[in-house]
């Protein structure tokens, strides 16, 4: 009965309900800057999708195709090449950062029997700040002309880490004592068997 107590609880625990979820990687961006992450590319030929909230709805999907590098308004899925054991990456990013872009984001690829997510994160873009009008100091911008850098993530994920590494050991826990009864029960079986 303990099992099924303890299995239960692990399923509760990662499920996708609000308030039992995975930890979700944070990132904060100023309003009007670029945000770009690196994702998992589709297997061949699926098509690569980028979604606001868990993609769920196909009404959540912002971008979806099959093409390499594809735009949809700010939103882009863009593919590099990257190395010989992944011969290329699949990036997600949004242009122009407004304060309305904070939220949950997904991206993964779409299967035949459904939308696979990859990678799910949080993004909070905060206003840029303003000059102060007292400085009387006018500074211009250069314009960038190299590529953004792929942003970090802040230290939240260590816990899905931690929370990953809790449940393999339950996990085994749970394996162990489903072994362990066996053992008795049938050795507990034989003794009976023996004594008739």
């Amino acid at each position: 009965m303990r099992i099924y107590i303890v299995f239960s609880l692990f399923l509760v625990l990662w499920s996708e309900r609000p308030g039992f979820t995975r930890a979700m990687t944070v990132y904060h961006k100023q309003e009007g800057e670029e945000f770009k992450l690196e994702c998992s590319p589709s297997p061949e030929g699926g098509r690569n999708v980028f979604c606001r909230n868990l993609c769920k709805k196909y009404t959540d999907v912002l971008v979806g195709d099959y093409r390499y590098n594809s735009v949809v308004g700010r939103y882009g899925v863009e593919f590099k090449t990257k190395g010989l054991e992944a011969p290329y990456a699949m990036f997600v990013k949004i242009r122009k950062l407004v304060p309305s872009d904070s939220g949950n984001y997904s991206c993964g690829f779409d299967k035949l029997d459904g939308l696979v997510t990859s990678k799910s994160f949080t993004l909070i873009v905060s206003r840029a700040q303003s000059p102060s009008p007292s400085s009387g100091v006018v500074t211009s911008k250069s314009p960038r002309t190299s590529e953004p850098k792929q942003d970090h993530p802040s230290h939240s994920d260590v816990w899905l880490y931690v929370g990953l590494a809790l449940s393999t050991l339950l996990i085994l826990a749970v394996i162990l004592a489903v072994l362990r009864w066996r053992k008795r029960t049938s050795r507990d079986t034989a003794l009976i068997t023996a004594h008739l």
